[in-house]
C-alpha cells in the first residue's frame, strides 16, 4: 500500500469518548481546540456511545462544489484534463448532500473520493484545570487530489499547489508573487 498526500475536505471527524473522559475535556472544550484546524460551526455534532462526532453540514458542502474543486485543480495542475471534466460534472449532477456523499464513497474519481484517515492527527486543548492534552483525531475526506509516492516523487505539482495556496495572500504581501517551493538537500 504505501502513504498518500490528502488534500481534501473534512467531511467527519471522530474523536474518541474515552480519550476527552480521562482528560475530563467537554464538547465544547474539544471543539474550541479543533477551530485551530476546521472551522467547526461549519459541522454539526453528532452523538454517539463511542465518539464525538462532527459532520459537515450541508449548507457548506453543497453550494458552488464543483468551482470550488476546479479552482483547486486549476491551482494544482495548471488546467483541467478531461478526466477531471468529467469527475467534476457528476459532482455538478449530484447536488445534494446526501447524493455528494453516496458519489464520494461509491466512485473513485480522481478528484472527488471518500478518504478514510488511518493515521490520526494530535490536537492538544486545554480542560478547565488548565491542563494541555494529546487528543487523537480522525478525518474522513472527501478527497480532492491525493498523491502517492509514485507521484509525489517528481513532487511537481503538489509544489505547484503550495505556491498558488500561498499566492491567495497577494493583496496584503505582493512579494507572494516571488514565492517558489523547492526541493534542496
Amino acid at each position: 500500500m504505501g502513504a498518500y498526500l490528502v488534500t481534501g475536505i473534512a467531511q467527519e471527524i471522530i474523536i474518541e469518548k474515552s480519550a476527552s473522559e480521562k482528560y475530563q475535556l467537554t464538547v465544547k472544550e474539544l471543539e474550541q481546540c479543533m477551530n485551530g484546524e476546521v472551522k467547526m460551526a461549519h459541522y454539526d455534532y453528532v452523538e454517539d456511545p463511542k465518539y464525538h462526532m462532527w459532520t459537515i453540514k450541508p449548507a457548506v458542502l453543497e453550494p458552488k462544489l464543483p468551482e470550488f474543486i476546479t479552482a483547486q485543480w486549476e491551482m494544482y495542475a495548471g488546467q483541467l484534463d478531461q478526466y477531471n471534466k468529467e469527475d467534476i460534472e457528476e459532482v455538478r449532477k449530484a447536488k445534494t448532500y446526501d447524493k455528494l456523499i453516496e458519489l464520494a464513497e461509491t466512485k473513485k474519481n480522481r478528484c472527488f473520493r471518500f478518504s478514510y484517515n488511518y493515521l490520526n492527527e494530535s490536537v492538544y486543548p486545554v480542560n478547565n484545570t488548565g491542563r494541555a492534552c494529546a487528543i487523537s483525531v480522525d478525518y474522513n475526506h472527501i478527497a480532492i487530489f491525493m498523491d502517492g509516492k509514485a507521484y509525489i516523487d517528481a513532487y511537481g505539482k503538489i509544489l505547484r499547489y503550495f505556491e498558488q495556496v500561498i499566492r491567495l495572500q497577494r493583496k496584503e504581501y505582493p512579494i507572494v508573487d516571488c514565492v517558489k517551493c523547492l526541493l534542496t538537500d
